[in-house]
């Protein structure tokens, strides 16, 4: 069985910052590019599907947590590759490591990522929460909506957003 690494990673490329998650065979991943990786906090050691898994559930929910604020109005600037680097750093560990930590029980992972899954194509659990919802299925649902409910300080300025034709 192959391993890999995954890890967390901030880059300093092309003059912008941003985070970087992904999985390498190499023992440091820093030295998957030595030259923009400026700093890893995160490296974990999975197979190589496990490894693919984990990191499609941890970038399918950083990407609906960017499309929310983005949505609403809020100001996130976006990188041409990884994540904004306007997300803390504290808020993209702790998704990763929640879904890192949730792969160890197959039962509640997959429950979690079709949650994950269905959260892409609703705006929020609450409705759905207090109406239907039980048990432990409740449980997770009120925990992907916390990895989701992030927002940044600033908001586009409206203006900015729809310009008058006249």
């Amino acid at each position: 069985m192959s391993r890999k690494i995954i890890y967390l990673v901030r880059v300093e490329k092309l003059g912008e910052c941003y985070w970087k998650i992904g999985s390498t065979n190499l023992e440091d991943p820093l030295s998957v590019d030595n030259k923009n990786f400026v700093e890893c906090f995160r490296k974990d050691l999975l197979g190589d599907s496990s490894a693919r898994e984990v990191l499609f559930a941890i970038s399918l929910n950083i990407k609906n947590l960017t499309n929310l604020c983005m949505e609403e109005g809020f100001s996130l600037h976006t990188p041409i590759e990884g994540f904004s680097y306007d997300f803390p750093l504290e808020l993209i560990e702790e998704i990763y490591d929640f879904w890192l930590e949730l792969y160890q029980s197959p039962k509640d992972w997959n429950k979690c990522l079709r949650l994950l899954k269905l959260r892409r194509t609703i705006r929020t659990f609450k409705p759905i929460l207090e109406k239907g919802l039980i048990g432990d299925t409740s449980k997770w649902a009120q925990s992907i909506e916390k990895l989701h409910s992030y927002r940044p300080n600033i908001l586009v300025e409206s203006s900015a957003i729809f310009e008058p034709m006249w």
